[in-house]
């Protein structure tokens, strides 16, 4: 049976399940960062702040990954009290865990009862870049561009997985390359998922097809980064 642990920290919480199944030996840190703070409670979906249902979420899918398997540790990167993260302190937290993938989410209301999926990763640079092996100066803004192909990569397996799936419960649409303040800084590849929902408990209905994707992503993750063909 798993279970929480809930670490306070100055400003933040990491958060920590154990799972009973595994899939490779090797660890896997993934970061889920819900919109929303203390501050800035965010959308209104259904007369529940935003911050609520991407919490909601965070806490959902970390639990899944962690029970489904012991290759994954997740980290929630939240606000504690009434303070409140900003874009240099979610940075300094993604990049101080040594994170394989950023997962920022954000939600907001539609009148379509069917929930809706974007998925967002920065554009990618017109030749491929590597991460800096040595020690360099690279300005904040462009530290997240040579994981920018990567990230790529992971958006469009995510969207295959998810179309492919039987009695799907969310409409997802293509992967789109922006430049997204919040993955500025970030020096690992980062994705960000907006949700839509029509009522404030729709967003349970995409747990299971996320779930599934990000397991199917999760076991290529070496694969694709040893790739030299981006699409």
């Amino acid at each position: 049976m798993s279970f929480l642990k809930v670490f306070l920290l100055p400003l933040f919480f990491i958060s920590h399940n154990y799972g009973h199944f595994t899939s490779s030996s090797k660890k896997i840190t993934i970061v889920l960062v819900p919109a929303g703070n203390h501050k800035n409670p965010g959308r209104i979906i259904d007369k529940t702040y935003e911050r609520t249902i991407t919490h909601s979420i965070a806490q959902a899918l970390g639990t899944l990954f962690e029970e489904e398997r012991y290759d994954c540790e997740c980290i929630i990167a939240q606000s504690s009290g009434k303070s409140s993260l900003d874009q240099l302190q979610h940075v300094s937290i993604t990049n101080s865990v040594h994170a394989d993938l950023v997962i920022i989410l954000s939600a907001y209301q539609q009148d379509n009862a069917t929930p809706s999926l974007s998925l967002y990763h920065s554009p990618t640079p017109l030749l491929a870049q590597s991460p800096a092996q040595t020690l360099s100066f690279v300005p904040f803004e462009k530290i997240h561009t040579p994981h920018a192909h990567i990230s790529k990569q992971y958006a469009h397996v995510l969207y295959d997985h998810i179309t492919t799936l039987p009695h799907i419960t969310l409409t997802i649409k293509k992967p789109i390359g922006l430049p997204l303040v919040l993955h500025e800084g970030i020096n690992t590849p980062a994705l960000s998922l907006e949700c839509g929902f029509a009522s404030n408990d729709h967003w349970q209905l995409i747990i299971q097809p996320l779930t599934q994707a990000f397991h199917a992503l999760f076991d290529s993750l070496d694969t694709i980064k040893k790739t030299k063909k981006y699409r």
